[in-house]
């Protein structure tokens, strides 16, 4: 046995366990979320995929000794997804076989053990997860289990004929900052907020944005804007986030109907700026990543413009394109279609 966390044990794969991977890859119920309900796998291709590569550890998912599902602890290429080379990384995937044992947390439970796992016995030092961008119910337990959302992948998988978008999650400590959904900017004078402190906290971050060396004047004609009624972020899709340290406010970014696009399935990100002794330090990527999960149901195309070298970097770190030859955004996600129920 690996590892175990409460009724859960997981334990590397032998024949006595293929009877029970054939069962499952092909339940649909199970494809839909691992691997396609167009793939479903025989004896033969189940022992090709689970006992072919010696450098990945296929394991048995247990509950009190009963086999409901699968598991494997892979590593990653030296230098993937753009960590350093002498970082040792280990990725997770993972699927519950036994439809009666979904919906109970068990999932949450046992990739944060395998997480912990792998970081404690000195086989990695990051450990990643990657769902497709659809499976929100994955989303939402990895990230339960402390995985956070560093990078959106787009058409990384085939599933069901299709490339699909997925997300780049990584297991980390608890961040220190929290994104929130903000209903109101400012009120009328612009002296204080619909939520009170709020509007003063947004004005701060005005006055220091345009202190800057870059002279970040966006900020200004966001609440420009906001006050003259130009811009709400209140139509539908649209939507305003702000990142906090504690209570105080360190970053704003905005989500918009592109209004240069004429086309209500295409975004833009708008306004971003974080306090510049947060930059580097996930601020700005907790930010962004919030934006990227609410424009998705919205949107088919996610556009923005900015006109900074550091900008650049930190946009295409997250999975934006650039787009050279566009005379209206410098950077683009594709969201690719969900699979149909």
């Amino acid at each position: 046995m690996l590892f175990q966390t409460g009724p859960l044990s997981v334990r590397r794969l032998t024949d006595l366990d293929v009877p029970a991977l054939v069962k499952w890859m092909n339940d649909p119920r199970v494809l839909r979320f691992f691997g396609g309900r167009n793939d479903p796998q025989d004896e033969a291709a189940i022992r090709d995929s689970c006992f072919g590569d010696a450098r990945d550890v296929r394991c048995a998912l247990e509950h009190n000794g009963v086999p409901i599902g699968y598991i494997q602890l892979c590593p990653s290429a030296d230098g993937a997804y753009g960590y350093a080379s002498s970082q040792r990384m280990w990725g997770i995937d993972l699927y519950i076989g036994q439809p009666d044992y979904w919906n109970r947390g068990l999932g949450t439970q046992v990739v944060r053990a395998a997480a912990s796992f792998l970081l404690q016995s000195g086989w990695a030092q990051v450990v990643t997860i990657d769902p497709e961008m659809w499976n929100v119910r994955a989303v939402r337990s990895y990230e339960k289990a402390g995985f956070r959302k560093v990078r959106l992948m787009p058409a990384c998988e085939l599933h069901e004929g299709l490339y699909r978008n997925n997300w780049l999650m990584v297991f980390c400590q608890a961040t220190p900052f929290r994104i929130e959904h903000l209903r109101g900017l400012l009120d009328e004078t612009g002296e204080a907020g619909e939520a009170g402190e709020a509007g003063e906290a947004m004005m701060r971050l005005v006055r220091e944005a345009e202190t800057e060396a870059h002279a970040f004047g966006f900020m200004r004609r966001l609440v420009h804007d906001y006050l003259s009624g130009a811009n709400r972020f209140d139509r539908a899709g649209e939507a305003m986030f702000g990142v906090y340290e504690n209570a105080a406010l360190i970053g704003f970014a905005g989500l918009n109907i592109d209004p240069y696009a004429h086309h209500p399935r295409v975004g833009r990100v708008r306004h971003v700026y974080v306090r510049q002794p947060y930059r580097r330090r996930g601020a700005g990527r907790a930010l962004l990543m919030a934006v990227i999960t609410a424009a998705r149901p919205s949107f088919d195309l996610l556009r923005l413009r900015t006109d900074t070298l550091e900008g650049a970097r930190f946009y295409e770190s997250l999975g934006f394109q650039p787009r050279p030859h566009d005379d209206d955004a410098t950077h683009v996600i594709q969201f690719a279609p969900w699979p149909v129920p």
